[in-house]
C-alpha cells in the first residue's frame, strides 16, 4: 500500500512539474526578471516560440492576449510595437514597469514614446509617423528602427556575430545591425527581410527575446542573391547581346532584364522574349555609350572607381552583382556628365531645351542600332525566369507584382 501511494505521489508531482516551464530565465540578460512564467500558455505549449515566449513575459516586455493564450500567430499592431518599445526602454534606463492610465490601452506609452530623446537614426517624431494608427499592423521594418533607437538612446551595443553587408531587398543599416547581431537572419536562405511585410506576435517575441538573450541570438552565413545566377541561369560574365562593338553579359543586363520581365507580366498580361527585353536594354545602354563618343564626354579615373567602389558595396542588394551595380552607377554618370555637357551647349536655345535635345538624341541613336543576341540569350526560356523570379527574394521587393504566385 505504502509502495502505491508514493507511486502516485511521485506521478502527482510530475504532472505538476510538467506545467512549468523547463527555460530558465538567463542571468545575463539585458533586463532583470520582472515575474515568474509560472502559468505557460497553452496556445505556445511546444511550438517554435514558446521559449522566446517566456523570455519576453518574465522581462515584462509583452503579456498574453488573455491570461491562458498567448495568440502567437496574430499580427502586431503599431500599437503593440510603442508598448514594447516603451517599456523597453524604461526598463533599460531604470524605470519601473508602472504607466499612468490613458484614454485609450496605448495612450501612456505613445506619450512616453514621444518624449524619449532617442539621438539614434530617427527623432521620436519620425517613429511616431510610422508607427500610426495603433490597430494597424505594423511593418516589419518599423519594429527594427523602434528596437534600435531604444537601445542606442538606452546606450545598449549589441556584439556583432555575423558578417552581413547588404541584403536582397534592403541596405538598412539599422536592419542590418539586427542582422550582425543575431536577431533576424531572414526569410529564406538568402537572408531576405521582407520590410514591408507584417509580423506576428510570435515573431516579435523572438526578436525581443534574442535582444534580450545573448544565449538566443543566432549566428548564421546568407546566400548571396544573384539575379544572372539564380534567376537568368546562366553566369555573370556570359555575353548575351552585342551591339556594334559593345559587348553586353549577364551581370550588365540582368537588372534591366528581369525588372522589365515582371512589369511585363503586370502591365501587359504576357511574357515578352527575354531577346527583345535584353536588346531592348542593350541599345539604351549603348546609346549613352556612343552618344558619350560622340560628344568626346568622358568618365574620369576617379569616377570609375568611384562606381566601381558603390558597386562593391550594393553587391547583392536586388540580385544585382558587382558588375552590375557599377554598370548600372557607370550609366548614370555618363547620363549626368551628357546633361552638363548639353545645357553647357544648348542652354540658350530657343527651340528646345538642353534636356529635351538630349534625350531626343538618345532615342534617335537608340533607335537606329541593331543588337544581336548570343546562343546563350536564345537558349534561355521567359516562363522559366519569371518564375525563377517569383519564387525569389524579388518575390518580396515586388510583393505587388506576384500576388498570382502567392
Amino acid at each position: 500500500m505504502k509502495k502505491a501511494r508514493l507511486a502516485a505521489l511521485v506521478l502527482a508531482l510530475a504532472l505538476a512539474m510538467s506545467t512549468i516551464s523547463t527555460f530558465a530565465y538567463p542571468s545575463n540578460a539585458l533586463l532583470p526578471k520582472q515575474q515568474t512564467y509560472d502559468k505557460p500558455f497553452a496556445d505556445v505549449k511546444g511550438t517554435w516560440c514558446e521559449s522566446y515566449v517566456q523570455t519576453v513575459y518574465e522581462a515584462g516586455l509583452m503579456q498574453g492576449k488573455t491570461a491562458a493564450a498567448f495568440d502567437s500567430r496574430s499580427q502586431l499592431t503599431n500599437g503593440q510595437i510603442v508598448v514594447i518599445s516603451a517599456r523597453l526602454h524604461k526598463l533599460l534606463t531604470g524605470g519601473g514597469d508602472t504607466w499612468a492610465a490613458g484614454e485609450k490601452w496605448y495612450s501612456a506609452y505613445y506619450d512616453y514614446f514621444a518624449s524619449v530623446s532617442f539621438g539614434g537614426a530617427f527623432t521620436a517624431a519620425d517613429l511616431m509617423v510610422e508607427l500610426y494608427p495603433p490597430e494597424e499592423p505594423c511593418p516589419r521594418y518599423a519594429f527594427v528602427w523602434a528596437l534600435s533607437d531604444v537601445l542606442y538612446s538606452a546606450d545598449v551595443t549589441l556584439p556583432t556575430l555575423n558578417q552581413v553587408a547588404v541584403l536582397p531587398d534592403s541596405t538598412d543599416p539599422s536592419i542590418l545591425n539586427f542582422y550582425e547581431a543575431g536577431i533576424v537572419n531572414g526569410k529564406d536562405k538568402y537572408g531576405t527581410f521582407d520590410e514591408y511585410g507584417t509580423l506576428t506576435r510570435g515573431e516579435a517575441a523572438a526578436m525581443l527575446a534574442r535582444v534580450i538573450d545573448p544565449a538566443q541570438r543566432l549566428t548564421f552565413t546568407v546566400t548571396p542573391f544573384d539575379l544572372s545566377r539564380d534567376v537568368l541561369g546562366v553566369k555573370g560574365d556570359t555575353v548575351l547581346v552585342t551591339v556594334k562593338d559593345l559587348r553586353y553579359t549577364a551581370d550588365q543586363l540582368a537588372y534591366g532584364v528581369v525588372n522589365n520581365l515582371i512589369a511585363a507580366k503586370l502591365n501587359d498580361g504576357f511574357l515578352p522574349s527575354l531577346s527583345s527585353l535584353a536588346e531592348g536594354y542593350a541599345c539604351y545602354e549603348a546609346s549613352l555609350e556612343l552618344l558619350a563618343r560622340q560628344k568626346s564626354v568622358s568618365l574620369s579615373a576617379a569616377e570609375l572607381n568611384s562606381a566601381k567602389e558603390d558597386g562593391r558595396l550594393m553587391a547583392g542588394y536586388m540580385g544585382v552583382s558587382q558588375a552590375g551595380w557599377t554598370q548600372e552607377n557607370q550609366n548614370y554618370m555618363l547620363l549626368t556628365a551628357l546633361s552638363d555637357y548639353y545645357y553647357a551647349h544648348y542652354a540658350s536655345s530657343e527651340d528646345k531645351s538642353s534636356f529635351d535635345r538630349l534625350n531626343d538624341d538618345l532615342f534617335t541613336l537608340e533607335s537606329s542600332l541593331t543588337a544581336q543576341s548570343t546562343d546563350a540569350l536564345k537558349a534561355l526560356d521567359a516562363e522559366t525566369v519569371y518564375q525563377r523570379a517569383a519564387d525569389s527574394p524579388l518575390r518580396y521587393l515586388y510583393s505587388y507584382l506576384f500576388v498570382d504566385e502567392q
